[in-house]
């Protein structure tokens, strides 16, 4: 089994090189395998969105009715105290291990993906 963290597979790269990988014209077999992993990690960044958003909530400044505390440009506004105890939360949050079954390059058939796609897939494929 293979394994990637929460905070890579919510990365802007990783997102875009599975796109690519999505994008291609795969053999059958391979293209069910790739929508699989591409639901399952869905999955998984919808519960990292939500428990995202909660630690956040709890560590923002709050207004007196309870509510977050958000500044001209809605962003959430902290406590510099509080910053050590989210940064922690979100630091264990992103380090959550996802295992799954790697797709083997050589089920990708001919095709073109970047050398920086490769990198950016990283375990998602297997030698």
């Amino acid at each position: 089994m293979a394994k990637l963290n929460l905070g890579k597979v919510s990365s802007t790269t990783f997102t875009a090189a599975m796109q690519a990988l999505l994008a291609e014209k795969l053999p059958i077999r391979t293209a069910f395998k790739v929508k699989t992993l591409v639901n399952t990690f869905n999955e998984e960044l919808k519960k990292f969105s939500e428990l995202r958003k909660a630690i956040i909530e709890r560590h923002c400044k709050k207004q007196d009715d309870g509510t977050p505390v958000l500044d001209e440009e809605q962003n959430y506004s902290f406590e510099p105290e509080a910053v050590k105890a989210l940064t922690s939360e979100m630091n264990e949050l992103s380090t959550i291990e996802l295992e799954f079954n790697a797709i083997k390059i050589d089920e990708l058939g001919d095709i073109s993906l970047t050398t920086q796609q490769l990198f950016d897939l990283g375990d998602v494929l297997d030698a």
